[in-house]
């Protein structure tokens, strides 16, 4: 949406530089000190893009996961679901 109002805005140059210290941050340890557990955190950065892409990015949904979500709204408190019948 171009053409929406923006609140506020942030020059680029602020995220682009947020996402180079994060990359550094993550990179510079395995570089210099290669250790398993960076290798088990790289493992979990690997799964969450493999889940991320086909569930969120393509919106695909796995039958039963609207009941298993209402479960889990209900005996948590976490949320209102939008499934409750008043």
């Amino acid at each position: 949406m171009p053409d929406a109002p923006r609140p506020f805005k942030v020059p680029i140059i602020i995220p682009v530089v947020a996402v180079l210290i994060s990359a550094a941050l993550v990179v510079l340890p395995i570089v210099y000190d290669p250790k398993l557990e960076y290798l088990a955190v790289l493992g979990f950065f690997a799964l969450g893009v493999v889940i991320y892409i086909p569930f969120v990015y393509y919106k695909y949904r796995l039958p039963g996961m609207d009941g298993f979500t209402r479960a889990v709204q209900y005996l948590t408190l976490a949320a209102p679901s939008p499934y409750k019948d008043d």
